[in-house]
């Protein structure tokens, strides 16, 4: 559904013009640079909360191919300034070597895409940015882009955009999870943040007792992710008990805690962990989850039957 740019945008936002050969595409998700100094630029200016960067097509025909993308507005689109990337990284690796046998050397490195739009009909550029669409073609600014200012923005506000689907490369979408975690609650991040401080001190620990390979390789933010994807997978529940586990529990054995699935295997990853209770972790020790679960079902009959007596 088409919406006003507006709705997107406020009006405190930042606007950067930058000339493309054509609108952002899944065959190039990314918004790539040759010079270091735009990447530094953006580092150091765009907010990813409010600020756009609008494609303008060239006027090249050997370019910008497709006479209904040249001097018009084709895109508008959201990045993650925080990591410049190399592009193959970030688009399909046959559209990377295609780009390099025709332009070898450029539009090396790249900011992940958040979010797309394009423009319905491709307004015409000049028609609509006037002198802030001439200074793109400046010289000083081949390659750059251009910041608009003040009331330069308010012309693209009414305009009609269509938001883009984007299938990121592998690489992108680390920066689709940093966005999740960061939109979690204060207090389950709060909770995963001291599951991850308490796994990295038995990684630690174990590291000290034993010659084999550090069990986790990981920087916090990878392990954050990891043990919020496991948390959500898991539905809040003990991965052992299926008992619900409270993000403040008082009793010091129903709090949370990070379990290997097979204890011979030293490696804490995605396939070998889960989240348990802490009494259900020191329960199980060393033994498979097929034991734990063989052991808590004769703990849950003697439990039910106990209760039962005393009725």
């Amino acid at each position: 559904m088409a919406i006003e740019l507006r709705e997107t945008v406020p009006e405190s936002a930042r606007i950067y013009l930058k000339s493309e050969f054509g609108p952002i595409s899944n065959d190039w998700p990314a918004v790539s640079f040759s010079k270091n100094s735009v990447g530094v630029k953006l580092r150091s200016a765009y907010n990813p909360a409010t600020d756009l960067i609008v494609y303008v097509g060239t006027s090249n025909p050997a370019t910008t191919e497709n006479p209904k993308h040249r001097r018009r507005l084709l895109s508008a689109v959201r990045i993650d300034p925080h990591t410049i990337y190399d592009t193959r990284d970030l688009i399909p690796a046959k559209r990377w070597e295609e780009s390099q046998e025709k332009y070898r050397g450029r539009w090396d490195k790249s900011f992940p895409v958040l979010k797309a739009w394009e423009f319905s009909d491709f307004p015409s550029a000049p028609d609509t940015l006037g002198a802030a669409y001439t200074r793109l073609g400046f010289m000083e600014n081949r390659g750059n882009v251009v910041e608009l200012i003040g009331a330069e923005k308010t012309p693209l506000s009414s305009l009609s955009v269509l938001e883009v689907q984007l299938v990121l490369q592998d690489k992108a979408k680390v920066f689709e999870d940093k966005r999740d975690f960061k939109n979690l609650p204060f207090e389950l991040r709060r909770f995963l943040g001291i599951l991850r401080d308490r796994l990295k001190d038995r990684v630690k620990a174990s590291g000290t007792q034993s010659s084999r390979t550090t069990p986790i390789r990981f920087l916090d933010a990878d392990i954050d992710i990891l043990l919020g994807k496991k948390w959500e997978g898991q539905r809040q529940r003990c991965a052992l008990c299926d008992g619900k586990i409270e993000l403040r529990a008082s009793n010091r054995l129903l709090q949370g805690s990070v379990d290997r699935i097979d204890s011979a295997c030293p490696w804490y990853d995605e396939k070998n962990l889960q989240i348990t209770h802490l009494a259900c972790n020191l329960a199980k020790n060393d033994a498979t989850n097929e034991e734990f679960e063989e052991w808590l079902a004769i703990a849950r009959f003697e439990a039910v039957s106990e209760a039962e007596a005393i009725k």
